[in-house]
């Protein structure tokens, strides 16, 4: 509905604009530069109504209109020159563009901050990360809660992996923006390969951390880890007909739950990136 009344003010704006535009060619060369000035101020305050909203554009069209017909009046009154019709041409112009481009803006506005809302309900309600289909941070964090007190309950072992793409800035500049996409989703087909179905993946917030979270103690975390890098050494990805081999290198930290040191979700990602630290 919106959408239709921005289509229907512009084209009605844009008609009154041309018949303007029309009838200014056809005004007395007698009142060129009069009439060329009146142009000019239509066209800025169309601008300003644009962008400032009505009520500051009407305010510059009243003012303008208001010392324009003080001109045209002193010129009838105390020059003698008759009123011509071009005069009233412009009093009626200025208002009414002035309006309908305040209109439009104010329907464009109203659309743009529409759109900017749902982008930002949209990204805190999606979990999914677009270019690898795992869960997101968000999904993370809440799930890691989950597993945490399921941990406290069951006294069953949780432990988070924490695996890191190294050298991704030149991977992307080697392989494009699409070819660093696929080299992500790679890592993260590889990641769901080397663990078991109840274990959960995830991509973290900068876009090259992943996240595993498993119900085993370090030992069974130290074999996943191995397994990860046996089956992420190297990956072939096609670029412009051309097959690249990438080597693909992931820095691994690994920290396990424990009421007394590590009790809080937080805890553990920050015990799981130290351990990540001196991982070579």
């Amino acid at each position: 509905m919106e959408s239709r009344r921005i289509d229907i003010l512009a084209i009605v704006m844009v008609l009154v604009m041309y018949i303007a535009i029309n009838i200014f060619s056809m005004f007395s060369k007698q009142y060129y530069f009069e009439n060329l000035l009146m142009l000019s101020l239509t066209f800025a305050l169309i601008l300003l109504a644009y962008f400032s909203g009505i009520i500051v554009g009407l305010s510059a069209s009243v003012i303008s209109i208001f010392f324009y017909g003080s001109y045209v009046l002193y010129q009838n009154v105390i020059q003698g020159k008759v009123i011509d019709y071009h005069v009233y041409v412009w009093l009626m112009l200025l208002p009414l563009l002035t309006i309908l481009s305040a209109l439009v803006g104010a329907y464009i506005r109203s659309i743009q901050y529409e759109n900017e809302k749902l982008k930002k309900d949209y990204s805190s309600y999606v979990t999914v990360d677009p270019k690898t289909g795992l869960g997101n941070v968000q999904v993370f964090f809440t799930v890691l809660n989950q597993y945490i007190n399921l941990s406290k309950r069951t006294k069953l072992p949780l432990t988070l992996l924490l695996v890191k793409l190294m050298y991704f800035e030149d991977i992307k500049n080697i392989a494009g923006n699409e070819g660093i996409e696929e080299v992500l989703r790679e890592v993260g087909h590889k990641l769901v390969e080397s663990t078991r179905i109840e274990d959960c993946s995830y991509v973290l917030e900068d876009g090259k951390t992943f996240a595993i979270l498993l119900f085993t103690d370090i030992k069974g975390a130290q074999i996943v880890k191995s397994r990860i890098r046996e089956s992420s050494k190297n990956f072939n990805l096609r670029n412009s007909n051309k097959v690249i081999n990438i080597k693909i290198e992931l820095k691994i930290g690994i920290a396990q739950y424990d009421d007394e040191e590590v009790s809080s979700a937080m805890a553990l990602r920050k015990a799981a990136e130290k351990d990540m630290e001196y991982d070579v």
